[in-house]
């Protein structure tokens, strides 16, 4: 397994995240709280586009259909220069959440991802 890496997002820095397992392992791996289905939030960083939104609910819905864009939120950097959205799914399975986040990582337009 690689080194774990979760560096949260604060004032307006690109964070970086390893790869989905360490993430999903800090974050729900075996020995936490996460039960599956649950609800989890996924938040997607990249550059302030109009269309950002509507990429990341694209990546994210072809693993969590059931994922509307009511359930996803934007918010700007205070300079205007990055966004993240967040993405709210109910997680059904581990194997679904290495998926987004694998679609995540190899995305050229995704910053960054908690």
């Amino acid at each position: 397994m690689s080194e774990n890496k979760c560096d949260h997002h604060h004032d307006d820095k690109v964070v970086e995240v390893g790869s989905s397992e360490s993430f999903i392992a800090n974050h729900g791996g075996e020995g936490s709280a996460l039960h599956f289905p649950c609800h989890f939030p996924i938040k997607v960083f990249g550059w302030a586009e109009d269309d950002f939104l509507q990429h990341a609910y694209d990546l994210v819905s072809r693993h969590a259909p059931e994922l509307t864009l009511d359930q996803c939120s934007v918010r700007k950097s205070s300079k205007g220069r990055y966004m993240s959205v967040t993405l709210n799914i109910t997680a059904v399975s581990r194997p679904q959440l290495d998926s987004i986040y694998a679609d995540l990582k190899a995305d050229s337009r995704v910053l960054s991802m908690l």
